[in-house]
This record gives structure tokens, C-alpha cells and sequence, in this order.
């Protein structure tokens, strides 16, 4: 009784759940309702053996930490894939923690010999902003992207949908423009890493 679980909640004062697969670590709502989402969003974390829980800081985990594991994943899908051979990495939506927790992911491996350019995109409101940050090797607003190196291999990283946005992309010279749908790719790739760990594991579960 009274005790803290982390994981995707629904907004709401109630909430009944149908626990599995319980154990130290957690448990994982196996009702019907929610089989057809990603793994991820139906395990929920015992607070006092979460390793990345601060109890000072749960407003900030609450926050971050669900956009930060999509940052994470899509980081991990570029590096699977090699970049592509990109150079250039552009980020729509730039301003938004997802993307710019991707560029933090990405300059992390800034020192790599695979490593690229990160280029973020975002609007004049937010430019500012997005610069302060430190993430970006460049910062642009969408109305310059003409500016943008198209004599560089470039992956694009859709973070916006904004079909608007990807036309004003340029697919010159040898750009090579990838257009993600953020939530599909991070959701495929988490597969692959739960797979990974699967066929690692002595028990095989």
C-alpha cells in the first residue's frame, strides 16, 4: 500500500489496471484494452528500485523523461543505420524537448568518426531560445532553409509533420532527405533493442 509507480498514466482520478509479469523492478498492465500499444507504454516502475528516480525531482522526470527514451531511441535507430553515410543531421521542430534531446544524444558521440553536423530548424519565436540551448551545431529558422548545405549527405528528422516544413527542405546536390515519423520509429526500434535483450538473456524472457 502507498506505494510509487512510474509509467504512462491515464488522466484521471482512478485508475484499474490488470498487473503481470510482477516482480522487484515493476509489472506490466496486461489489460485487454491496451495490448495493441507498444510494450512501452504499458510497464509501470517501482519507484524505490528505479535506478533514475530522485524524489526531488519527479516533476522533472514526470516531464522528460518520456520524450527523452523517443530522443534515445531515434539516436540509436541513426547509429544502427550508420547515419545513413549522412553528414548532416536536420532537425525540425527543433525547440521541442524531444528534438532537442536528440541533438544532446547526438552530440555525445560529437567526438565519433561517424559523427555529423546537427542542424536544428524551428521558427523565429523560438531561435533564441533553441541557440541558449548549446545542442544545435546551427541553428535555423524554417523560412532560411534555403541556407542549408545541399552538397552534404543530410538525414532529415521530421520531428513536426508539417508537410509544409519537409517540401521547404532542399533535395539538390546529394542530399539524401529521410523523413521520419518519430513515434513508428521509436516504437520499431524499441522492438528491436527488447529483442536484442530477449536473445540475451540466459531464460530467454
Amino acid at each position: 500500500m502507498g506505494e510509487r509507480f512510474y509509467g504512462y498514466f491515464p488522466m484521471a482520478d482512478e485508475v484499474v489496471l490488470q498487473p503481470a509479469h510482477l516482480g522487484e523492478r515493476g509489472f506490466v498492465d496486461a489489460a485487454p484494452r491496451r495490448r495493441e500499444l507498444a510494450s512501452l507504454y504499458n510497464q509501470y516502475l517501482r519507484c524505490r528500485t528505479d535506478p533514475f528516480y530522485r524524489e526531488d525531482e519527479e516533476a522533472l522526470i514526470a516531464l522528460l523523461r518520456p520524450l527523452f527514451i523517443t530522443s534515445f531511441l531515434i539516436d540509436d535507430f541513426l547509429y544502427d543505420n550508420a547515419l545513413f553515410a549522412a553528414r548532416q543531421i536536420l532537425i525540425s521542430s527543433a525547440s521541442s524537448k524531444t528534438a532537442y534531446g536528440l541533438a544532446f544524444c547526438l552530440g555525445a558521440r560529437s567526438q565519433a568518426a561517424d559523427s555529423a553536423t546537427v542542424v536544428g530548424l524551428t521558427s523565429p519565436s523560438n531561435a533564441e531560445f533553441t541557440r541558449a540551448l548549446g545542442c544545435y551545431d546551427d541553428v535555423l529558422v524554417y523560412q532560411d532553409a534555403s541556407r542549408i548545405d545541399i552538397d552534404a549527405p543530410t538525414v532529415y528528422v521530421d520531428m513536426s509533420g508539417d508537410a509544409g516544413v519537409r517540401a521547404a527542405v532542399p533535395r539538390a546536390g546529394r542530399a539524401r532527405v529521410v523523413a521520419v515519423t518519430v513515434r513508428h520509429l521509436a516504437e520499431a526500434q524499441l522492438l528491436v533493442r527488447a529483442t536484442d535483450m530477449k536473445s540475451r538473456t540466459p531464460w530467454g524472457a
